[in-house]
């Protein structure tokens, strides 16, 4: 009897012992289980999401305009499990790509650019969750480790949002409306006009323009933030049938740049198609802008005027505005 009292202490003992280590076991397992979503559905019961996205803001000093999106513009949206340390691998869900039609967002494929495939696939299809959305257009990759985008060029129309700590239901379909995308890049008009009193040339348009001492093609740049201004010196060619014309005399087209690194030395080279005394001519004019800041967000109009001289065609001025506010000339 002493020996089976004693065996009876031992066990007790033991298992008094242990208390701190099954309760310490207890608290992380708990701990662990709250990093996951806090409801899981049933299998089937996943939540198939639409989105709205309002368009494009672009901002300046005191202006904030906000535009449709343009049909056949495309997105990317990416989904995350809510976290202020979001964007990360680790809470990456889902991402589909999307094409503007009729005003709504269309789920499409897309190639390494962001371009525009062709229609297909489907919306995302989430669990019950709390989510971070943030939208990239175009729909530009996003790098393996799905926090930066891989490439951001000259040319596109770069914007992005973020919609933080969305909780999607158990509904079968719910619909979110994203925050207004944010322009990133800047949009810069160029007009080539003849000048005003003069008669030649009778006719003229843009074969092509080739802007340079612009910063280079952006690589890894956060999905929420605003494109670095990098050094470096390119340049970005639009051709002839990126102008439109306005009458004989004026040719107008836009493009989307990447900022500047503060006012940098940007060169215009134009290759003008012209009748000059009822005959056809090409003329070359180059010039440059020493102190020119392109920043993300707002935009530029930049108006070069020619007329005929004994040289030949000749630049009467250039016009840099940023809307309608002067900055140069």
């Amino acid at each position: 009897m002493k020996a089976m009292h004693s065996l009876k202490m031992k066990c007790n003992y033991g298992y008094s012992a242990l208390r701190p280590a099954i309760f310490l076991m207890v608290v992380l397992m708990a701990a662990a289980c709250s990093k996951e979503p806090a409801e899981v559905p049933a299998p089937g019961e996943a939540v198939w999401v639409n989105f709205v996205v309002p368009g494009i803001e672009q901002t300046t000093e005191a202006t904030k305009a906000g535009e449709a999106l343009a049909e056949g513009t495309t997105v990317r949206i990416a989904a995350y499990y809510h976290d202020p340390g979001n964007p990360q691998l680790s809470t990456h869900c889902k991402e589909v790509t999307y094409c503007v039609r009729d005003g709504k967002l269309v789920p499409c494929t897309v190639d390494g650019n962001g371009n525009f495939i062709a229609f297909g696939g489907q919306d995302m299809e989430l669990l019950s969750y709390a989510y971070d959305f943030y939208a990239v257009s175009p729909a530009l990759p996003l790098s393996t480790d799905k926090r930066l985008v891989s490439k951001v060029p000259h040319g596109v129309d770069y914007a992005t949002s973020v919609t933080a700590n969305q909780n999607i239901s158990t509904s079968k379909v719910q619909t979110v409306s994203l925050t207004t995308l944010r322009r990133r890049c800047a949009k810069v008009d160029f007009v080539v006009n003849r000048a005003d009193g003069v008669t030649e040339p009778s006719t003229l348009s843009v074969d092509e323009l080739t802007v340079g001492g612009l910063r280079q093609t952006c690589t890894n740049v956060g999905i929420n933030s605003s494109v670095p201004a990098g050094v470096g010196s390119t340049s970005y060619v639009l051709p002839g049938e990126a102008f439109t014309s306005s009458g004989a005399t004026t040719a107008s087209a836009s493009a989307f740049l990447l900022p500047t690194t503060g006012a940098a030395h940007i060169t215009f080279d134009y290759k003008l198609s012209c009748t000059i005394a009822g005959s056809k001519v090409v003329e070359t004019l180059n010039g440059s802008v020493a102190n020119l800041k392109l920043e993300g967000g707002k935009s530029y109009i930049i108006t070069l005027s020619v007329r005929l001289s004994e040289a030949g065609l000749t630049i009467v001025g250039w016009k840099f505005s940023t809307y309608s506010t002067d900055i140069g000339a």
